[in-house]
């Protein structure tokens, strides 16, 4: 596990983080938390912001003991109180990390909390299950932060509620940028795409992000279920869709779209490759982590 604290311009890139035991939660004392990845307080050096970027982090698994009150909390990657500089390589960077088959009680994808001039891009999420709740994406005060480009797969059947792709809670003016991400569902169950605590307004921007679900009850908000509706909301951008995405082979983890119809339609934004390097292009470009392959095929 790698941990940052006060510290800045640290580098933590192509690491493969697993575990091969399920520890259990002592049921009468606390909650139990891990974090594979976990930077309190960190920000950006002289010349470089920090990097988190190219690793897979897979198969975090904890259970508590059935019946006690007190559960298990996984964070593949925890921001707390984070910062990086206004533009360039000074921000604080989170890109191209794949985050796969974790489970606990609890489980947070990637967990932000008062993070300021953060990009969270390019990075893919499948096969991530939970117990009880389970937070894609979970955004807390947000400020002058882009979360873009991102692919996450819900896969995983369960009958209760209890899953959202994007969890946000927001200042107003927070000028943030919730764009061009690519959010599916294959699995039964009740999903949410948003939950929102706060006004949709208090973003900069929500637009061009792609939506699929089949099977069970897709909704996408906490207040909004039919995505007719939440495209007429106000602080919704009019570039969002509600396509499947013709994944090439997702048998053999190919997330890449076969649909034209989400080729070359959102702005650039501020990656210029996609999870495999491959460049974007720099005018309009295509949903998800993944460029097209009919862009560079």
């Amino acid at each position: 596990d790698q941990r940052l604290d006060y510290i800045g311009g640290t580098r933590i890139v192509g690491n493969e983080m697993w575990r091969t035991t399920s520890p259990l939660v002592f049921p009468y004392f606390n909650f139990t938390q891990h974090a594979a990845i976990w930077c309190n307080y960190a920000g950006q050096s002289l010349t470089r912001g920090t990097l988190i970027e190219g690793n897979y982090i897979h198969d975090l698994h904890g259970n508590s003991i059935p019946g006690f009150y007190y559960k298990y909390y996984e964070y593949p990657i925890y921001l707390n109180w984070v910062t990086g500089g206004s533009t360039g390589n000074m921000r604080f960077r989170v890109n191209a990390n794949r985050i796969e088959n974790n489970y606990a009680d609890y489980y947070y994808g990637l967990y932000q909390w008062y993070s300021n001039n953060t990009d969270v891009t390019n990075n893919v999420m499948i096969g991530n299950t939970r117990g009880f709740y389970g937070y894609w994406l979970m955004n807390y005060y947000l400020s002058n932060s882009n979360i873009e480009h991102n692919t996450l797969i819900d896969n995983q059947t369960y009958n209760t509620a209890g899953v959202y792709f994007f969890y946000n809670v927001m200042n107003a003016n927070s000028n943030s940028r919730l764009r061009s991400n690519m959010l599916v569902s294959t699995a039964g169950g009740t999903r949410f795409a948003h939950y929102f605590n706060s006004a949709l307004t208090n973003w900069a921007e929500i637009n061009h992000n792609n939506y699929w679900f089949q099977n069970g009850t897709f909704n996408m908000t906490n207040t909004i279920g039919a995505f007719a509706k939440w495209a007429g909301t106000d602080g919704v951008g009019t570039g969002e869709r509600n396509l499947d995405p013709m994944f090439r082979n997702p048998s053999a983890m190919d997330y890449r779209s076969n649909n034209f119809e989400l080729n070359n339609v959102a702005p650039l934004g501020s990656v210029q490759n996609d999870f495999n390097n491959a460049s974007r292009n720099q005018i309009v470009t295509d949903i998800g982590a993944f460029e097209n392959y009919r862009d560079w095929e």
